[in-house]
């Protein structure tokens, strides 16, 4: 048999990547010694999403200082994408014709259509979804040679269509600390996050604010984090990532004023694009913490978008809402709004219209006004005033 000295594939990107509805072009390469009697040269797409875990009962043993697993089973599922073939020189493998590749160098060159409803490449703890290309020499009389090149599919998920990706999120929530028969303390929260949907490169910025009208310390607690779900038939296992981690204390009598910007890294788009066994999403979580005996603790988790075609009109920053609201003489946080995201040029001004307010520190926020209490036993209780102050 001829000796084949070179059989590769190579994909026009370098980095061999390309969107799911697009073309994967590139070529095949061959360098033979003498000419060899084929029946063709093949090309076949392939991708598969699989999901594979161990489930099993732990045992613990006495003999043996860790668990021993039990009844142990391994759950898994698989999903073909595509497994389409191209015949890029002779003829189909029923075919009794021989074709003569002359000895040399030979190139192929190929352009394959990718499917629109693929799903994005992914490789996870319980399972991964992959595309390669196959190429198989069928050379007569011989054992066929196979030439292997993975590739990376990114679906296409445009923000644009998502009906919640352009909405905000608007989050208050308000504890009260209560003990016997003191006035009651109190301590609230409320955060502003322009959009749900962001494509990795983008900022995502939260206005965050925080009181702790009470004698105990506060633990707040940000998180974005990322959940893989792998189906298996009727199986279902769950595992969470987190992306990104803020924490902060806020001490008695204190308010924080806290606007973090969390960078979206290069991340799979929500659901994947489609794929059955593999699902993912990501979470905006907050949670607060009081140290106070039998105080109840907040806990918000709202859905971010993460698409791979970013929204075309950006929701600018919105005018301050008006005067805090009032209940039981207590002023509530009004909500801020991070400064506007521009791209582009910005718009002309309009001739009379108000600019859009920033931020200001209302009287009730300042932390001047949280000296004026002081905290006891989890209850707040007003300072006495110079004559020449104000309260509220």
């Amino acid at each position: 048999m001829a000796r084949v000295q070179c059989f590769a594939i190579l994909t026009t990107d370098p980095r061999a990547v390309c969107w799911a509805g697009g073309v994967l072009d590139g070529k095949v390469t061959l360098d033979i010694t003498t000419p060899l009697p084929v029946r063709g040269v093949r090309m076949t797409f392939f991708g598969e999403g699989r999901v594979e875990w161990d489930e099993g009962h732990a045992v613990s043993q006495v003999s043996r200082p860790k668990r021993v697993w039990k009844n142990v089973r391994t759950v898994h599922d698989i999903e073909i994408y595509s497994k389409t073939t191209t015949i890029l020189y002779g003829a189909d493998p029923e075919s009794t014709y021989n074709h003569i590749l002359p000895a040399g160098n030979h190139t192929m060159p190929f352009e394959l259509p990718v499917p629109s409803d693929l799903p994005s490449s992914f490789e996870g703890t319980h399972g991964y979804v992959r595309y390669w290309l196959e190429c198989m020499l069928d050379v007569v009389g011989h054992v066929e040679q196979v030439t292997k090149k993975a590739f990376t599919v990114i679906s296409k998920y445009n923000l644009n269509t998502d009906p919640v990706a352009d909405k905000a999120i608007k989050r208050r929530e308000e504890v009260t600390v209560c003990c016997s028969c003191c006035s009651p303390g109190f301590f609230d929260v409320r955060y502003y996050v322009s959009r749900r949907g962001y494509v990795p490169g983008e900022k995502m910025v939260i206005d965050l604010r925080v009181r702790n009208y009470t004698s105990s310390l506060l633990h707040l607690t940000l998180k974005f984090q990322m959940s893989t779900s792998y189906h298996a038939k009727t199986k279902t296992v769950k595992i969470d990532k987190r992306l990104h981690e803020g924490k902060k204390n806020i001490n008695p009598s204190d308010v924080l004023k806290w606007n973090p910007e969390i960078a979206i890294p290069p991340l799979p788009p929500t659901g994947l694009g489609g794929s059955r066994v593999i699902d993912i999403r990501y979470w905006l979580e907050l949670e607060l913490v009081s140290d106070a005996f039998l105080a109840d603790s907040i806990k918000f988790a709202d859905e971010i978008k993460v698409g791979t075609l970013p929204l075309n009109n950006i929701t600018s920053a919105l005018p301050l809402t008006g005067q805090p609201d009032s209940r039981d003489g207590r002023h509530l946080l009004p909500i801020g709004y991070p400064m506007p995201e521009v791209r582009g040029p910005p718009a002309p001004a309009i001739k009379g219209q108000n600019d859009i307010p920033s931020w200001t520190v209302s009287d009730a926020e300042s932390a001047e006004s949280a000296h004026r209490y002081r905290g006891h036993n989890g209850h707040i209780k007003p300072k006495s005033l110079p004559s020449s102050s104000s309260g509220w």
